[in-house]
């Protein structure tokens, strides 16, 4: 009877969890769907558009450098997972047991975030300031009001995505820019009797970057700025990331974006039909 009633509540949960999921990408599709793409001379203070480009330096030394990468960027991403052990007290068959004794092992995230500076998004009619925020970086579990677009770091509104993020894994307990960033201290070994893929408290770290040149989306409101650009202060169309509502930064297409996230309504669909099989089959 337990176990049923155990099984009944996680499947439940499973189907509760891809509800919202699908109501985050429902908002993301719509979010997109429904803002004006406009070119950068078209921009104007105090309107929420979107705008696709290239992305452009300020100048030779407004750029962040990776933590895992030699080349200059203007934005640097990162997520950070670390293979964790904990002692459990369930019947779950997937555990490892040993003497009585019961773990559960998984690979949890434990930072995520970004690093930014000023950039300009040209087009064929001209550019815009765009200015994602700096030192920005999010508790694990964050997620995005708006909506996550996968290969995401998001941050309250703020969604920084990418098409992929590359993979480094250095061994355990090495110092990270993750953690100086403020994620917890890798934990301790546990002994346990069974450790497939992977060493207790190994860590695994995935880094993507924006950089001069890219393709570019940006989705935010407009407002002005001055900025000292070739010594002369001028008045500079700028799309803030921080304060300013919704904002979307990606190496990805607009229309590539909306294939992203336009998987809502089926995922409500099996969602609703989990939460249904769990109320009725048992």
């Amino acid at each position: 009877m337990a176990y049923t009633l155990w099984l009944r509540l996680a499947i439940a949960g499973v189907g509760v969890l891809a509800v919202a999921w699908a109501l985050r990408r429902r908002a993301m599709f719509s979010l997109i769907r429904g803002t004006p793409v406009v070119d950068a001379a078209d921009a104007q203070p105090g309107d929420r558009v979107a705008v696709s480009g290239t992305v452009e330096l300020v100048d030779d030394d407004a750029v962040v450098r990776p933590e895992f990468q030699d080349d200059d960027a203007v934005v640097a991403a990162w997520r950070t997972e670390e293979f964790r052990t904990h002692r459990q007290h369930t019947d779950s068959p997937t555990d490892v047991v040993d003497d009585g004794q019961t773990f559960s092992q998984n690979w949890e995230e434990v930072s995520t975030g970004y690093r930014s500076t000023p950039f300009y998004v040209r087009d064929d009619t001209g550019r815009v300031l765009v200015d994602a925020g700096a030192n920005v970086r999010n508790e694990p579990a964050g997620v995005a009001a708006t909506g996550t677009l996968g290969n995401s770091v998001t941050d309250g509104e703020t969604v920084v995505s990418f098409s992929s993020f590359e993979a480094h894994t250095p061994k355990s307990f090495d110092v990270t820019a993750a953690e100086a960033a403020g994620a917890s201290g890798q934990q301790e070994s546990i002994e346990v009797p069974f450790s497939p893929g992977a060493e207790d408290g190994e860590r695994e770290h995935e880094e993507a970057t924006l950089e001069p040149g890219d393709d570019v989306f940006v989705l935010g409101e407009v407002t002005r700025t001055a900025v000292d650009v070739d010594t002369d202060a001028r008045s500079e169309r700028t799309v803030v990331a921080r304060d300013s509502g919704p904002f979307v930064l990606s190496d990805r297409g607009r229309t590539e974006l909306l294939v992203h996230s336009g998987f809502a309504f089926p995922a409500a669909v099996v969602g609703v039909a989990l939460v249904a099989f769990a109320a009725l089959a048992f």
